[in-house]
């Protein structure tokens, strides 16, 4: 990991990312770890004179151009599949808690409550994930957002902009361009048509890669944020904190 990247990530992809953990979703519900080999739903149909077996079939994703690869295209295939495998499971449960905590900030009228519960979050998933994120390379933290923005329909930028201040936003945004990220590009499936490809056969195949079970690895420490925590105990407990401490610190000048 290049260390010099960890604010990027701990800003960019912990507080957007990791923070948007949904209780073992994926793809909108979908099982984070998928089934694999789901049996096929089958009916049986009378037309009048045949008794007829129907087999609903799985989706099959017909991608690719169908052109070979040379040998150093196929090496950059192999590792851009490496980097999602690695990544798929922080981007597609941060998709699911997103809602979560958009539906849970709009429904504080208090701004400063919102910036309260998102710093207190963000320091719990700091705590939680900090080792986890630093072994991240940059292209592993480029497909990461770059998966992100292909679920939410949403360039980096605009989603950073929505939960951090103005310059914070453009301090991430010129860091990123020194390592080659660009969080206003947004994802265009026409120009990530590897990553694009790729993505669908998962989706397409409960999870295979490659013809065969791929098992997406759940970070450790997802267990503890499987929904956004609510934002008036999380508010009630810091100040109860602050109460207890101002309590200490009277008690000690006596």
């Amino acid at each position: 990991m290049c260390f010099k990247c960890l604010p990027l990530f701990f800003r960019a992809v912990v507080v957007i990312g990791c923070f948007y953990l949904q209780n073992s979703t994926a793809i909108y519900g979908q099982p984070t770890e998928p089934r694999l080999y789901d049996p096929p739903q089958v009916a049986i149909t009378n037309n009048g004179a045949d008794t007829v077996v129907l087999i609903q079939m799985r989706a099959v994703a017909v991608v690719g151009g169908g052109q070979a690869m040379g040998e150093a295209d196929a090496l950059e295939y192999r590792k851009l599949k490496q980097r999602i495998k690695k990544t798929y499971p922080y981007a597609m449960n941060a998709v699911g808690l997103l809602k979560q905590v958009e539906t849970l900030t709009a429904e504080m009228d208090n701004k400063r409550d919102q910036k309260k519960y998102l710093k207190k979050l963000e320091d719990q998933l700091r705590d939680e994930f900090q080792d986890e994120i630093t072994k991240f390379t940059v292209n592993e933290g480029k497909v990461l957002i770059k998966i992100i923005e292909r679920e939410t329909q949403r360039p980096f930028f605009d989603i950073l902009r929505e939960l951090k201040n103005p310059m914070s936003v453009f301090f991430l945004n010129q860091l990123a361009k020194r390592y080659g990220y660009d969080l206003k590009e947004g994802y265009d499936p026409s120009k990530y048509t590897d990553m694009e490809e790729i993505l669908q056969y998962i989706e397409t195949h409960n999870g295979e890669l490659d013809f065969e079970p791929t098992k997406f690895i759940q970070p450790k420490g997802f267990d503890k944020f499987k929904q956004a925590p609510d934002p008036n105990e999380l508010l009630d407990k810091n100040s109860r904190t602050k109460s207890k401490d101002t309590t200490t610190t009277k008690i000690g000048n006596n």
